[in-house]
């Protein structure tokens, strides 16, 4: 029952991020700052989402593969 949530804003956050609407939801991406936001959240949402399922995507950025040193105690110097 937990994953249902999850599961779902994984589904819905992947129909978005594929645009499957064929521009019905572009209307903010004319719109200069705000225009990334939505594509910005529904990736976060997405992250996440795969998170709760055990796979962990931040593990591949560098920013992810710092704080998992520094949390071992291995820092990386690069």
């Amino acid at each position: 029952m937990k994953s249902i949530i999850p599961a779902l804003l994984l589904l819905l956050s992947g129909v978005y991020l594929l645009n499957f609407t064929v521009g019905v939801f572009e209307l903010p991406d004319y719109l200069p700052v705000v225009g990334n936001l939505d594509e910005a959240a529904a990736s976060l949402v997405f992250i996440t989402a795969l998170k709760h399922f055990g796979v962990d995507l931040t593990e591949y950025l560098p920013l992810g593969r710092r704080k998992k040193a520094m949390k071992t105690g291995r820092a990386q110097t690069t």
